[in-house]
């Protein structure tokens, strides 16, 4: 280590000053995105859900057109209640897997990016893996779930609603929610699942390694039909390696009208 030395207060302070101000101009302009971006998608939950029939509109009245027209990725949407979960979701490809980490629903450049499924999943398959951002400046995407795994958070919950042009709407009750290492191997086998009672075992387990889950997670696991899994940042201090896995299921045989 270098000796301490008292040679330059002065321009250590400007220093200071400089990089206070730099990381405070990032922050407000990172803010003023955030900001855009939920704004944005606000206005788009607002225009998707007519209130008209629609070409393609389903129970939800979803105005599915509108969507895909906007981007053809566009398989379903996504609310979770009690929460400001309230957003399209697109496919990504098995070439690209990631695309849209880093681009909105529109396909331009974004912090936040914009929620999307696993190239391996179907939108209305027997599992569904979707994910999203933690935001920072503003709650939305999949800000609300980032805490999940703490059993106080994830017990204000409620269903999520997965929609989607074919399959209408399903309701999906919260199981389970975990602090993983974003490498965990057991935890992204789920995206492989097709088989239902592959699918309960998986269940099972997930909910018998979480730190919080549903006082029925056993009944739930055993008569699930399917699964929604949302994966996000947790932003737990020193630990960017880990994500938030927050598990749905359905036991209905067919999607909820």
């Amino acid at each position: 280590m270098r000796e301490r030395t008292h040679g330059h207060p002065q321009a250590l302070t400007v220093v200071l000053l400089a990089v206070g101000v730099a990381l405070l101009a990032a922050g407000v302009l990172l803010s003023a995105r955030d900001g855009q971006s939920a704004d944005e998608l606000a206005s788009l939950a607002e225009t998707t859900h007519a209130t008209d029939a629609t070409p393609q509109g389903d129970a939800a009245g979803i105005d599915w057109d509108a969507l895909e027209s906007q981007n053809p990725d566009t398989v379903a949407w996504l609310q979770v209640s009690n929460t400001t979960v309230n957003v399209p979701v697109v496919q990504s490809s098995a070439e690209d897997p990631d695309r849209y980490l880093y681009l909105d629903f529109w396909g331009e450049p974004s912090d936040t990016g914009c929620p999307y499924l696993d190239s391996l999943c179907d939108a209305d398959g027997t599992v569904m893996v979707v994910y999203g951002h933690r935001t920072l400046y503003r709650d939305y995407m999949f800000h609300d779930l980032s805490g999940a795994f703490e059993q106080g958070t994830f017990d204000t919950l409620g269903p999520a609603k997965w929609s989607t042009p074919a399959g209408g709407d399903a309701s999906l009750a919260p199981l389970c929610s975990a602090s993983v290492d974003r490498w965990d191997a057991a935890w992204q086998s789920v995206a492989k699942v097709r088989d239902v009672q592959a699918l309960r075992v998986w269940l099972d387990w997930a909910a018998s390694v979480s730190r919080a889950s549903n006082g029925a997670a056993g009944a739930l696991a055993s008569s699930a039909t399917r699964a929604l899994v949302l994966v996000t940042c947790n932003g737990r201090a020193f630990h960017p390696e880990t994500r938030t896995v927050t598990v749905f299921v359905s036991t209905s045989a067919t999607p909820c009208a």
